[in-house]
């Protein structure tokens, strides 16, 4: 096997080749995670704007990002977003980023992420080719 995979020879002793993933969903991850570590942190955040001496921090458990986007997720079904809809994410590196991402998924829609710095020429033709519906910003 490491002739078709030369990093496996690379692998301690006790590391095996492969493992067995569960075949579910993302949102499902999350809640399986929610329901056996509900107070454990899941989304942490510090920014530091270092010219005025800022630092903010932000924090999500995985009870609170459950509970989030569950209610992003219905958000979205009230707008009408529907299942295999695509929605745009054009969000920095925030706690709403995380909580865009699970509820779109958890409404049913497939993710576009975006990058928030993306001028109007760039963005356009990715949200037209990717068919996105909506974008969350």
């Amino acid at each position: 096997m490491t002739e078709t995979f030369p990093w496996l020879a690379h692998y301690e002793a006790d590391v095996p080749a492969t493992v067995d993933v569960p075949s579910i969903s993302v949102p499902h991850l999350l809640a399986g995670a929610a329901a056996r570590y509900p107070a454990h942190g899941a989304v942490r955040m510090v920014l530091r704007y270092l010219p005025l001496g800022l630092k903010i921090q932000a924090s999500l458990t995985y009870a609170e990002l459950e509970r989030l986007s569950d209610r992003f997720a219905a958000a979205l079904a009230g707008l009408g977003i529907a299942k295999g809809d695509r929605v745009a994410i054009m969000l920095p590196n925030l706690p709403q980023q995380v909580i865009a991402f699970f509820g779109v998924l958890k409404a049913g829609a497939v993710v576009v992420n975006t990058n928030p710095t993306y001028p109007p020429h760039e963005l356009a033709p990715l949200l037209q080719k990717s068919g996105a519906t909506a974008i969350v910003t």
